[in-house]
């Protein structure tokens, strides 16, 4: 007759009905906007004890976890990102560096009161 459970919920569950009555539909000045169906905020709870006498408490834990997962993720994201970015081999087009762009070639007058 021990517990010893890990339970998560989203908030958005939790307030749903209050929530979407008041933002059925949200509309901002370029439009509608729409729902990208986010869970939100993710409570992570323990319970542990006995059934006569559970105890429930916030899950330290689990948050420090998901926090971490979510720094390695965005780690890699951004370094994935860089990679892309500026991999000579991958993004060098040897035509466009032979080849000036004339477009963007400015001229000008030399100045005699600038020597």
């Amino acid at each position: 007759n021990t517990l010893d459970y890990e339970i998560e919920f989203s908030l958005n569950e939790v307030m749903g009905k209050r929530w979407r009555k008041k933002n059925k539909k949200q509309i901002s000045e370029f439009g509608e906007i729409e729902n990208d169906e986010v869970k939100g905020t993710i409570i992570p709870l323990k319970m542990t004890g006995t059934v006569d006498d559970p105890k429930i408490s916030f899950n330290f834990n689990r948050v420090r976890q998901s926090v971490n997962e979510g720094i390695d993720k965005q780690k890699q994201e951004i370094k994935d990102a860089f990679d892309q970015e500026f991999d000579n081999e991958k993004n060098s087009n040897s035509e466009l560096e032979k080849t000036p762009d004339y477009n963007n070639i400015i001229e000008w007058e030399d100045d005699e009161h600038l020597f």
